[in-house]
């Protein structure tokens, strides 16, 4: 997330004359950086990946991002444990027949982060075209559905469209950034989420968090009177967009 502040100095201002709309910025919980970074993206390019559903169901999804790690094992367990269903974006490259296990339960959905988590603003289209298809390749070796794609940083544009359209790909972004990535944890990680949860949401996490911060949000989450549910239910509604 970090090469986003860069980034937003390099992106050119595309549709920068387009309003924004102060109640859907009240909606949603993104990064500062990535949040004017997505203000400059053309709308044609934003509303080629979904970003939240457009549901009036008090119903969120759950997403894991740049496993497996240390902590994906302690995650899923306690997941499966209480049959809550969750979505785990693979930095494929860490991926072997060993930890490829982890994710067999049809409670699990999952998708790809990139092959070894580059920013896909400092490649070429082909390069880019290289990794999606190496991570491709490696999701067939392992027989995982291929359905989503996430690009590492939220960097979207109209190659990575382009390549994932072309590979019946969607991609997912999200509408509530937990901010584990970014130092938050216990109380100031918790109340972010109940805070900011909204129907139809899609939160994003890393396999980083502390097991019992998540215990204690989906604890949150379901007295809030939320139910977290499965990506792809999520999905089969139209997305909303940021801006």
């Amino acid at each position: 997330m970090k090469k986003l502040l860069l980034l937003l100095l390099c992106v050119p201002l595309i549709g920068s004359g387009q309003k924004s709309n102060d109640n859907k910025d009240q909606e949603w919980k993104l990064y500062r950086y990535h949040n004017s970074y997505l203000k400059r993206i053309p709308k044609d390019i934003t509303h080629n990946f979904y970003f939240k559903s457009s549901t009036k169901k008090k119903e969120i999804a759950i997403t894991f991002d740049d496993g497996p790690l240390k902590n994906t094992k302690d995650i899923l367990s306690f997941l499966l444990q209480n049959d809550l269903p969750a979505t785990f974006f693979l930095v494929t490259d860490k991926l072997n027949k060993d930890n490829i296990m982890l994710y067999q339960d049809s409670l699990i959905e999952v998708g790809m982060h990139t092959h070894s988590h580059l920013d896909y603003s400092e490649l070429t289209k082909e390069e880019k075209e290289k990794d999606i298809n190496k991570c491709i390749e490696i999701f067939n070796k392992y027989d995982l559905q291929i359905k989503y794609f996430r690009p590492a940083y939220g960097i979207i544009d109209k190659d990575i469209s382009e390549i994932l359209n072309a590979n019946n790909l969607e991609g997912i972004i999200w509408s509530l950034d937990s901010h584990d990535w970014n130092g938050y944890k216990g109380k100031r990680l918790i109340n972010n989420i109940i805070n900011n949860i909204h129907p139809g949401a899609i939160i994003l996490f890393h396999d980083r968090i502390d097991i019992l911060d998540l215990i204690k949000i989906t604890e949150e989450v379901y007295l809030k009177g939320f139910k977290i549910v499965p990506l792809s239910e999520l999905t089969r509604y139209s997305s909303e967009f940021p801006y």
